[in-house]
């Protein structure tokens, strides 16, 4: 089983009074350890020696109202939702989720709001018309929807989102593989800053906003499925296609020298050698940070 190894052992969560930002995982839809997997990284996690890596989500709270919401439902979903509850008061509300589109490590989690397990009650799922739509017209979401355990809520990209007084999202459409539905990077901002969030997207060069929005940031958490091409050398790059961590880096050295945005990775697929300490801290002298699970951001 995938999730065998010690379980993830985040930072400590403080609470706050503002907006805060909280890293519910940094991998890719496969998590780490992946199913089937034998490499150097998967096995140090099923031996114990390094804590899962939950896939790639968010939480965002708002302390003063005691409200949050959780970005994307990934196959880690229940222990991300008991993780996140756990760390914040009892009379903190769920209010919803953020969809960013119709990859496995993004949407699969909310079955988990069924019938068959939490039967949670007109949970809003906020995502594009195309995203909302998937999930309309196709079992086992269409489920979710008839039973009410959810209420799709689509929305325009670009158009300001006012969550609560203090939290105000944006969908932004990026480039990437949309077999069943858009794709969308999330402007995130509170009273004080802003946070773009860039789990997927399939070429820089292809959203040609992106260098503007990361200099307008406090915050930017993009890409980092994999290192450099020649990560996997039996998989042809077309068809999972990503800006690797190398690009990454060369085109936005400029911005992380010279702003005062500060770029993380995520979505690191279990191949990254972004996994190792020693390649983090290769990526920390050129001014990058490789996104913790746990770690928290205040907006």
């Amino acid at each position: 089983m995938r999730n065998s190894g010690s379980e993830p052992s985040p930072i400590h969560v403080s609470e706050g009074d503002g907006i805060r930002v909280v890293v519910l995982g940094n991998a890719q839809d496969g998590g780490v350890p992946q199913m089937g997997c034998m490499c150097d990284n998967c096995n140090r996690v099923r031996a114990g020696h390094e804590p899962v890596k939950w896939v790639s989500s968010l939480a965002l709270i708002d302390d003063a109202e005691h409200l949050f919401w959780i970005v994307d439902a990934t196959p880690d979903f229940p222990r991300q939702y008991d993780f996140i509850v756990s760390v914040i008061p009892e009379d903190y509300t769920f209010k919803g989720m953020i969809i960013t589109h119709a990859h496995i490590g993004h949407y699969l989690g909310l079955v988990y709001l069924g019938k068959e397990a939490l039967s949670a009650s007109d949970v809003p799922i906020i995502g594009t018309h195309s995203l909302t739509g998937f999930l309309n017209e196709n079992a086992p979401f269409s489920q979710l929807v008839e039973l009410r355990n959810v209420h799709l809520t689509p929305m325009d990209t670009f158009m300001p989102i006012k969550l609560s007084d203090g939290l105000t999202i944006q969908l932004l459409p990026v480039p990437h593989r949309n077999e069943f539905s858009d794709t969308v990077a999330i402007q995130i901002s509170g009273p004080q800053s802003s946070l773009l969030y860039v789990p997927d997207i399939d070429n820089w060069d292809l959203w040609p906003n992106c260098d503007n929005l990361l200099i307008n940031a406090s915050i930017a958490i993009i890409d980092g499925t994999f290192y450099d091409e020649y990560e996997l050398p039996n998989r042809n790059r077309n068809e999972i296609s990503h800006p690797t961590v190398v690009e990454s880096m060369k085109r936005f050295q400029s911005i992380v020298s010279s702003s005062s945005t500060d770029v993380y990775f995520t979505h690191l697929n279990h191949s990254n050698c972004l996994w190792s300490l020693e390649m983090e801290k290769g990526i920390n002298n050129q001014g990058f940070r490789v996104l913790s699970q746990g770690e928290q951001f205040e907006l």
